[in-house]
């Protein structure tokens, strides 16, 4: 399993920010294929380019850009990504192991560059035009439901490997850790005064030891098999297109571990309960077809509940994190609450 090295830091081009980007760099990018990258756009010289902000809203990772432009063929449009440095790493090792596996279930990357000293990257993307941005607070169909976790089983199957070792070092290994007791508990308290109809006394009592329980749910994880996993699979990092056929997007903390990872994070908040069971067979379905051939439904269904346990101190974190709520627009607030409500409907439901 291999991937392309990314260049010695004197190598790499003064990058722009979102205020100094233009034709000249876009192009010099576009044509060389970025620093790394495989030069496949032929379109020739983007010009008049127009550029907006997108994404903002949708919890993706970054800040993204859609530049429309003309060509001698015609309107071009593509997404502009500046991120970190690893971030830009991660995704671009992340689409160039998986983007032959995945096919139209990734957008195609043309160029994109990292800065390690400066500690900034960015990626050029095809903008995909035919897809709407995907949304978590409004769920999605069913069919949608059912691509997005066939792209997850394609994915898991066709690079499962005994361990860590098989990939690129630029992917980090899957191990969240737990929070300490103190910090975990001043969260827990404010989350439930904050959300007092979503936690109630029963779970909070029981969530207070969550701390000494975290190793015993996370450590058999780290004795599986392993493959790549996006690690942040839900509908905002998603594009929907007319046929609720899906593209993935935001690979910036992609990661070496166990696919029922990415599996979990997208049931909990991306499809109906009653449709989980068939979601969990047509993913060990499809992954088997893919490579992982000794997966097995009651082995997945049984993990699914105990690597959810990190998400579940993320959102009890989240929502008890010290801030100003006045200060977060609506939809982040909407957004916190929809993932305890998901956590606290999953265990404590």
């Amino acid at each position: 399993m291999t991937s392309s090295t990314p260049p010695p830091a004197d190598s790499v081009p003064t990058l722009p920010t979102p205020e100094t980007l233009d034709a000249t760099w876009l192009n010099a990018a576009l044509t060389a294929g970025g620093v790394w990258g495989r030069g496949v756009w032929g379109r020739g010289d983007v010009s008049e380019l127009r550029m907006e902000r997108i994404g903002a809203e949708f919890g993706l990772a970054g800040r993204s850009f859609r530049i429309d432009g003309s060509t001698r063929s015609g309107a071009v449009s593509l997404a502009v990504k500046f991120a970190t440095a690893d971030a830009v790493d991660r995704s671009r090792v992340s689409y160039e192991l998986a983007g032959g596996v995945l096919g139209a279930g990734m957008p195609t990357v043309f160029a994109g560059a990292a800065d390690h000293p400066r500690e900034r990257g960015i990626l050029v993307m095809d903008h995909v035009a035919d897809a709407t941005q995907g949304d978590v607070l409004t769920g999605c169909g069913a069919a949608a439901a059912r691509h997005i976790v066939e792209l997850l089983a394609r994915l898991h199957g066709a690079f499962v490997a005994p361990d860590a070792a098989e990939f690129p070092e630029a992917l980090p290994r899957w191990g969240p850790r737990a929070m300490d007791v103190d910090r975990w508990r001043d969260r827990l308290g404010r989350a439930a005064t904050r959300y007092p109809d979503l936690l109630s006394s029963a779970f909070h009592d029981r969530l207070r030891e969550l701390p000494a329980r975290f190793a015993d749910a996370v450590e058999p994880f780290l004795e599986d098999p392993v493959t790549l996993i996006h690690a942040d699979v839900h509908l905002d990092n998603a594009l929907i297109r007319a046929d609720e056929s899906v593209v993935l997007l935001d690979w910036d903390i992609a990661r070496v571990g166990p696919g029922v990872v990415d599996l979990a994070r997208f049931l909990v908040e991306g499809a109906p309960r009653e449709q989980h069971a068939e979601l969990i067979v047509a993913y060990v379905e499809a992954a088997r077809a893919a490579g992982a051939v000794d997966l097995r439904v009651s082995a997945v269904t049984d993990d699914i509940r105990a690597a959810l346990i990190p998400l579940l101190q993320g959102a009890v974190g989240w929502a008890g994190a010290p801030s100003d709520d006045s200060a977060l627009s609506p939809r982040v607030l909407a957004l916190r609450r929809h993932l305890l409500e998901c956590m606290c409907a999953w265990f404590d439901g």
